[in-house]
């Protein structure tokens, strides 16, 4: 699947891509880059729920260099 950087930089995500993975118009979607690629994953409400349940903070690491981490 193929489309095109616009002059604002907006891109349209092509039909096929949003029916197989349920995205409709208003839907809230988050772009993530790893490395030289741009991922875009559909935001559900509740879906990250419990996932950090009893994971303890490191407070030596930046909240930025936390984030950063995975894409190094």
């Amino acid at each position: 699947m193929v489309t095109t950087v616009g002059k604002q930089r907006q891109i349209t995500l092509p039909a096929e891509a949003c029916a197989a993975l349920g995205i409709e118009p208003g839907d809230t979607v988050e772009v993530l880059r790893y490395r030289d690629q741009l991922n875009v994953v559909k935001k559900t409400p509740g879906a990250a729920a419990g996932i950090l349940k009893g994971t303890k903070v490191k407070k030596q690491i930046s909240e930025r260099d936390s984030l950063m981490s995975n894409f190094e």
